[in-house]
């Protein structure tokens, strides 16, 4: 549940983290769907036990680990533009916020994701830079009918 800074549990979904401070949205989206459809969803209280904590970190790390595959694939490609790679630099900034909330929630670092994540926001940041200019300089190119060559 990306609206809620959840964390899935399950590898294909049904069963998500939701932060304290998210709750009472929750319960809000759950009083709705409830209201619309026959769907069901159902509340436990979260242990907080070592296997609980393990749980959600392993669940944060795979999280945020697609998350740097799929900025990592974008950038080898190089074939989405500037806007497609500002895209992904704020994709790489709210997941490392994310990461960093769980951290804090957790009292515990997951130091080497947070490095990664940093490191492609700043490729990213920088790849839109230089995929901008590369776009104005073949804009510039066309109205000067190709003289620039």
């Amino acid at each position: 549940m990306p609206a809620l800074n959840a964390v899935s549990l399950r590898e294909r979904g049904g069963v998500d983290f939701v932060m304290r401070d998210q709750v009472a949205m929750f319960h809000r989206i759950k009083a709705a769907i409830r209201k619309v459809s026959a769907h069901l969803m159902f509340e436990m209280q979260a242990l907080r036990n070592d296997e609980a904590v393990e749980a959600i970190l392993h669940a944060i790390n795979a999280e945020a680990e697609a998350q740097a595959e799929e900025v990592e694939a974008a950038l080898d490609a190089n074939d989405i533009g500037g806007r497609g790679f500002r895209t992904k630099h704020k994709q790489c900034d709210a997941m490392l916020d994310k990461v960093e909330a769980y951290e804090k929630l957790l009292d515990r670092k997951l130091d080497e994701m947070r490095a990664k994540l940093t490191d492609l926001s700043a490729a990213s940041a920088e790849a839109a830079i230089m995929a901008d200019a590369k776009a104005a300089e073949e804009r510039a190119s066309k109205k000067n009918g190709g003289a620039d060559k």
